[in-house]
This record gives C-alpha cells, structure tokens and sequence, in this order.
C-alpha cells in the first residue's frame, strides 16, 4: 500500500490542476471561516458558516431567523473587526442565508397495550352505547389488550 505513505501535497501536485486549485480554495475558505469566527460575538461563532467572501460581499449560512437577525444586529461591530484582516479588506456587507438544519423524522410511537379491566370497561361502555359508529370504535379498542 504504498499510496498510503504519501502525503496530501504529493498526491495533489501529480493530480489534476483542478483539483489542486479546489484544494487550495478549500483552504483558504476554512482559514478564512476561522479568522471570520474569532470576528464574531461569542453566540454566533458555532452557528454562522462563511460561504463565501466576493466583491465586499460576505455570504454566510445561518440555521435559522434568530441567528440570521442576531447576525444582522451585530453586522456594525463584526464588519470593521473584519476588515483588520487582509482577506476582508473591503468588506462590506453580509449576505444571509437561512438554511435549516436536518430534522430528523421522529420515531412513530407505538401505543401500549391496555389492560384486561380497561378493556372490559371498554366493552362495557360499547353495550350502553347508542351510536353504532362509536359502538364498533369501542369495542376495536377493547381487543387491543396485552395478553
């Protein structure tokens, strides 16, 4: 496995040039996303991603509309921490987008079994009923016991 002892810069400088100027892109992104998070008040710096820096404009990726607005009430003070930076010389405004994170579906709950006295009740309350609808309802729920 002689692919595994070499390194990151080796296999970059004999592949494409393509892929060397992504890799270096995507360095200058995440040297850029650090210096932008120490800019940053201490309750935004996990929730705000650097997009991209382009013509003075920040694009930033916000989890949703309280972070976005935060973001936009601090703008005044993390712009001019911003431009001490070479990469943010001319930086001027940000752009914010809200893009939520992941919910994951929740699992469906299972209902748990009744007892044998719930579901004699039941069944009991079936008999007196009047409306058929509700009868046959009843007594469903009645067969839903745990044996």
């Amino acid at each position: 496995m002689p692919d595994r002892d070499r390194k990151l810069g080796d296999i970059l400088s004999s592949s494409s040039p393509t892929l060397e100027s992504l890799f270096h892109r995507a360095l200058q992104l995440d040297k850029q996303q650090q210096i932008f998070s120490q800019c940053l008040p201490a309750q935004l710096r996990d929730k705000v991603t650097l997009s991209s820096v382009k013509d003075g404009v920040i694009r930033v990726t916000v989890p949703d509309a309280a972070t976005a607005n935060q973001l936009r009430m601090n703008q005044h003070t993390s712009l001019p921490e911003l431009r001490k930076h070479k990469d943010f010389d001319f930086a001027y405004q940000f752009k914010i987008r809200v893009e939520p994170m992941e919910v994951k579906a929740k699992a469906k709950r299972k209902a748990k079994p009744i007892s044998q006295k719930n579901a004699e009740l039941l069944r009991q309350e079936a008999q007196l009923c009047d409306d058929p609808e509700l009868k046959k309802a009843l007594e469903a729920l009645s067969t839903h016991t745990a044996d």
